[in-house]
Protein backbone atom coordinates (compact mmCIF):
# COMPACT_ATOMS: atom_id res chain seq x y z
CA UNK A 1 0.00 0.00 0.00
CA UNK A 2 2.34 2.24 -0.67
CA UNK A 3 2.07 5.92 -1.76
CA UNK A 4 3.21 9.23 -2.55
CA UNK A 5 2.44 11.69 -0.31
CA UNK A 6 4.45 14.94 -1.83
CA UNK A 7 6.54 14.91 -4.81
CA UNK A 8 8.89 18.70 -5.71
CA UNK A 9 11.57 19.96 -7.64
CA UNK A 10 13.27 23.20 -7.09
CA UNK A 11 13.69 26.24 -9.16
CA UNK A 12 16.82 26.27 -11.46
CA UNK A 13 18.44 28.87 -13.63
CA UNK A 14 19.52 27.85 -16.74
CA UNK A 15 21.75 29.64 -19.67
CA UNK A 16 21.56 29.15 -23.45
CA UNK A 17 22.35 31.28 -26.43
CA UNK A 18 21.34 30.02 -30.18
CA UNK A 19 21.73 31.07 -34.12
CA UNK A 20 18.16 32.37 -35.87
CA UNK A 21 16.98 33.76 -39.53
CA UNK A 22 14.69 36.18 -39.98
CA UNK A 23 12.58 35.25 -42.76
CA UNK A 24 10.68 38.33 -43.58
CA UNK A 25 9.29 41.21 -40.81
CA UNK A 26 6.78 39.19 -39.42
CA UNK A 27 8.71 35.30 -39.76
CA UNK A 28 11.65 33.63 -37.87
CA UNK A 29 13.30 31.24 -37.06
CA UNK A 30 16.16 29.67 -34.59
CA UNK A 31 18.03 26.74 -32.78
CA UNK A 32 19.04 27.09 -29.65
CA UNK A 33 21.06 25.20 -27.34
CA UNK A 34 21.13 25.83 -23.13
CA UNK A 35 22.15 24.11 -19.96
CA UNK A 36 20.12 23.78 -16.98
CA UNK A 37 21.69 23.81 -13.57
CA UNK A 38 20.82 21.34 -10.56
CA UNK A 39 17.62 21.20 -9.04
CA UNK A 40 16.56 19.38 -6.05
CA UNK A 41 13.91 16.65 -6.37
CA UNK A 42 12.34 15.31 -3.14
CA UNK A 43 9.54 12.63 -2.78
CA UNK A 44 8.07 11.55 0.33
CA UNK A 45 5.80 8.32 0.41
CA UNK A 46 4.54 6.20 3.40
CA UNK A 47 3.78 2.38 3.69
CA UNK A 48 1.97 0.06 6.24
CA UNK A 49 3.06 -3.51 7.45
CA UNK A 50 -0.13 -5.10 7.78
CA UNK A 51 -0.48 -4.36 11.62
CA UNK A 52 -0.67 -0.86 11.95
CA UNK A 53 2.95 0.29 11.58
CA UNK A 54 3.41 3.22 9.37
CA UNK A 55 6.66 3.84 7.40
CA UNK A 56 8.55 7.10 5.53
CA UNK A 57 10.86 6.91 2.94
CA UNK A 58 12.18 10.33 1.88
CA UNK A 59 13.63 10.64 -1.67
CA UNK A 60 16.29 13.08 -2.66
CA UNK A 61 18.56 13.90 -5.58
CA UNK A 62 19.76 16.31 -8.44
CA UNK A 63 18.46 16.81 -11.65
CA UNK A 64 20.23 18.85 -14.41
CA UNK A 65 19.45 18.86 -18.29
CA UNK A 66 20.94 19.96 -22.00
CA UNK A 67 17.94 21.38 -23.85
CA UNK A 68 18.12 21.69 -27.74
CA UNK A 69 15.02 23.03 -29.63
CA UNK A 70 14.54 24.56 -33.08
CA UNK A 71 12.13 27.22 -32.85
CA UNK A 72 9.66 28.85 -35.18
CA UNK A 73 8.18 33.17 -34.10
CA UNK A 74 5.68 35.11 -35.47
CA UNK A 75 6.18 38.67 -34.58
CA UNK A 76 2.92 40.39 -34.10
CA UNK A 77 3.96 44.10 -35.39
CA UNK A 78 5.65 46.82 -33.74
CA UNK A 79 4.27 49.49 -31.56
CA UNK A 80 6.90 52.45 -29.97
CA UNK A 81 9.79 49.78 -30.42
CA UNK A 82 8.07 47.01 -28.93
CA UNK A 83 7.54 43.56 -30.29
CA UNK A 84 4.84 41.51 -28.98
CA UNK A 85 5.53 37.69 -30.55
CA UNK A 86 4.63 33.94 -29.80
CA UNK A 87 6.35 30.88 -31.04
CA UNK A 88 6.38 27.16 -30.52
CA UNK A 89 9.83 24.87 -30.19
CA UNK A 90 10.45 21.10 -30.72
CA UNK A 91 13.61 19.22 -29.95
CA UNK A 92 15.38 16.89 -27.38
CA UNK A 93 16.79 16.85 -23.76
CA UNK A 94 19.07 15.24 -22.15
CA UNK A 95 18.70 14.70 -18.61
CA UNK A 96 21.40 13.51 -15.83
CA UNK A 97 19.80 12.29 -12.16
CA UNK A 98 22.69 12.79 -9.87
CA UNK A 99 23.45 11.75 -6.27
CA UNK A 100 19.78 9.71 -5.59
CA UNK A 101 18.78 8.69 -2.40
CA UNK A 102 16.32 6.94 -1.18
CA UNK A 103 16.30 6.70 2.54
CA UNK A 104 13.98 4.77 4.94
CA UNK A 105 13.18 7.10 8.13
CA UNK A 106 11.79 4.68 10.12
CA UNK A 107 14.50 1.28 9.32
CA UNK A 108 17.18 3.36 8.83
CA UNK A 109 17.53 1.78 5.64
CA UNK A 110 19.28 3.28 2.37
CA UNK A 111 19.56 3.12 -1.01
CA UNK A 112 21.81 4.80 -3.49
CA UNK A 113 20.47 5.53 -7.77
CA UNK A 114 23.43 4.84 -10.55
CA UNK A 115 23.62 8.27 -12.02
CA UNK A 116 21.46 7.66 -14.47
CA UNK A 117 21.51 10.42 -17.99
CA UNK A 118 18.72 9.60 -20.72
CA UNK A 119 17.92 11.41 -24.25
CA UNK A 120 14.17 12.63 -23.87
CA UNK A 121 11.47 14.44 -26.68
CA UNK A 122 11.17 18.20 -25.43
CA UNK A 123 9.35 20.84 -26.76
CA UNK A 124 8.45 24.58 -25.50
CA UNK A 125 5.47 27.25 -26.14
CA UNK A 126 6.82 31.00 -26.26
CA UNK A 127 5.43 34.38 -25.92
CA UNK A 128 6.86 37.62 -25.19
CA UNK A 129 7.65 41.01 -26.04
CA UNK A 130 11.40 42.57 -27.70
CA UNK A 131 11.85 46.19 -27.32
CA UNK A 132 14.08 47.23 -30.08
CA UNK A 133 17.33 49.03 -28.80
CA UNK A 134 18.28 50.26 -32.24
CA UNK A 135 17.99 48.74 -35.62
CA UNK A 136 20.12 45.64 -35.34
CA UNK A 137 19.96 45.53 -31.31
CA UNK A 138 16.83 43.53 -29.38
CA UNK A 139 16.11 43.41 -25.37
CA UNK A 140 13.48 40.63 -25.08
CA UNK A 141 11.39 39.40 -22.27
CA UNK A 142 9.72 36.17 -22.57
CA UNK A 143 7.86 33.48 -20.93
CA UNK A 144 7.81 29.74 -21.73
CA UNK A 145 6.29 26.48 -20.82
CA UNK A 146 9.37 23.75 -21.32
CA UNK A 147 8.34 20.13 -21.21
CA UNK A 148 11.70 18.14 -21.30
CA UNK A 149 10.59 14.35 -20.57
CA UNK A 150 11.51 11.87 -17.58
CA UNK A 151 14.20 10.42 -16.03
CA UNK A 152 14.48 6.80 -14.56
CA UNK A 153 16.95 5.70 -11.75
CA UNK A 154 17.63 2.44 -9.92
CA UNK A 155 18.27 2.44 -6.60
CA UNK A 156 20.40 -0.14 -4.99
CA UNK A 157 19.94 -0.38 -1.49
CA UNK A 158 22.31 -1.28 1.67
CA UNK A 159 21.95 -4.65 2.06
CA UNK A 160 19.94 -8.22 0.79
CA UNK A 161 17.17 -5.87 -0.33
CA UNK A 162 16.49 -6.25 -4.12
CA UNK A 163 17.01 -3.39 -6.71
CA UNK A 164 13.91 -1.02 -7.20
CA UNK A 165 13.20 1.31 -10.01
CA UNK A 166 11.78 4.85 -9.86
CA UNK A 167 10.67 7.25 -12.95
CA UNK A 168 10.08 10.95 -11.88
CA UNK A 169 8.38 12.04 -15.16
CA UNK A 170 6.58 14.70 -17.15
CA UNK A 171 9.08 17.06 -16.56
CA UNK A 172 8.28 20.62 -17.20
CA UNK A 173 8.74 23.90 -16.00
CA UNK A 174 7.64 27.61 -16.27
CA UNK A 175 10.12 29.52 -17.13
CA UNK A 176 10.64 33.92 -17.30
CA UNK A 177 13.67 34.52 -19.56
CA UNK A 178 15.34 37.41 -20.40
CA UNK A 179 17.22 37.65 -23.79
CA UNK A 180 19.68 39.84 -26.45
CA UNK A 181 19.13 39.57 -29.94
CA UNK A 182 21.36 40.98 -32.37
CA UNK A 183 21.04 41.18 -35.88
CA UNK A 184 24.00 40.63 -38.39
CA UNK A 185 24.35 39.94 -42.13
CA UNK A 186 21.82 42.73 -42.95
CA UNK A 187 21.52 42.49 -46.22
CA UNK A 188 20.41 45.22 -48.64
CA UNK A 189 17.68 45.27 -50.84
CA UNK A 190 18.48 45.10 -54.81
CA UNK A 191 18.77 48.59 -56.35
CA UNK A 192 15.66 49.48 -57.79
CA UNK A 193 15.09 49.85 -61.76
CA UNK A 194 14.61 53.24 -62.88
CA UNK A 195 13.61 53.60 -66.25
CA UNK A 196 15.52 55.85 -68.85
CA UNK A 197 14.12 56.85 -71.92
CA UNK A 198 16.54 56.44 -75.32
CA UNK A 199 17.91 59.79 -76.12
CA UNK A 200 15.75 61.86 -78.87
CA UNK A 201 16.44 61.18 -82.53
CA UNK A 202 16.67 64.12 -84.56
CA UNK A 203 14.56 64.04 -87.26
CA UNK A 204 14.74 67.05 -90.12
CA UNK A 205 11.17 68.78 -91.02
CA UNK A 206 9.68 67.83 -93.86
CA UNK A 207 9.24 70.64 -96.91
CA UNK A 208 6.64 69.95 -99.42
CA UNK A 209 6.75 72.43 -102.61
CA UNK A 210 3.46 74.83 -103.78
Amino acid sequence: DFAFESTSYSDAYFIGGGIGYEWNNWLRFDATAEYRAKSRIYAYGTYTDGGGGVFGDIYEGNLKSWIFLANAYVDLGTWNCFTPFVGVGVGGAYNTLANFIDTNQTLSGRGYGRNPSEWHFAYALHAGVAYNVSKTFKVELAYRYLNYGSITDTVDCVGSCNPDSYKFGNLYSHDIMLGLRWTCCDVPPPPRYVYTPPPPVYAPPLHSKG
